[in-house]
């Protein structure tokens, strides 16, 4: 028994790295980056997933009435993650959902704070759109926090994001729509 234990927590680590950061091999769909800067203070972000919702602006001006969703835990240590396999449209952003770590609670008892959004991307076959808002959260010491989307890009070659997507072995024939 002792063994299992002790190799399930190795493979966790492992398990657990940068599966949103991967590419799907080009397939005719896009791909949508969104940039992150989170600060914990020796802590755990306040949110343990964000979700930003997504619609398909479709004929007529209408939307889709289910929206895309692209989930990610925020992370210190991670500045963007990817969303691969997204069919080519213009797709508006309405909202953004954080859920609480587990048996915490945000102001009225909610496991979850949203935020109003309105901004559009436009996601083109083989192509990382890079969005316009980027995530940005921090825990702060009296035990506040901050967690939005802020209208910034991050900077592909100086973060060295562009390295690490021309890294990934799916990379072939896709390109950066920026």
């Amino acid at each position: 028994m002792q063994t299992k234990l002790l190799t399930l927590a190795v493979m966790l680590p492992i398990l657990g790295g940068c599966a949103s950061n991967s590419l799907t091999p080009a397939n005719g769909n896009g791909a949508l980056l969104i940039g992150s800067d989170v600060q914990n203070n020796g802590g755990h972000h306040p949110c343990r997933k964000v979700v930003v919702y997504l619609y398909e602006m479709i004929s007529g001006g209408e939307y889709s009435e289910t929206p895309i969703e692209l989930e990610f835990m925020p992370k210190q240590n991670e500045n963007y993650y990817v969303f691969s396999d997204i069919k080519p449209g213009y797709y508006v952003a309405k909202n953004m959902r954080c859920y609480s770590q587990a048996g915490r609670y945000f102001n009225d008892g909610e496991q979850f704070l949203d935020d109003s959004q309105s901004f559009g991307e436009t996601v083109e076959a083989n192509k990382i759109t890079v969005m316009q808002y980027s995530y940005y959260g921090r825990k702060y010491n009296d035990g506040s926090f901050s967690a939005y989307l802020t209208y910034d890009k991050p900077d592909l070659k100086e973060t060295g994001i562009l390295a690490e997507l021309e890294s990934d072995p799916n990379f072939a024939g896709w390109s950066i729509r920026d």
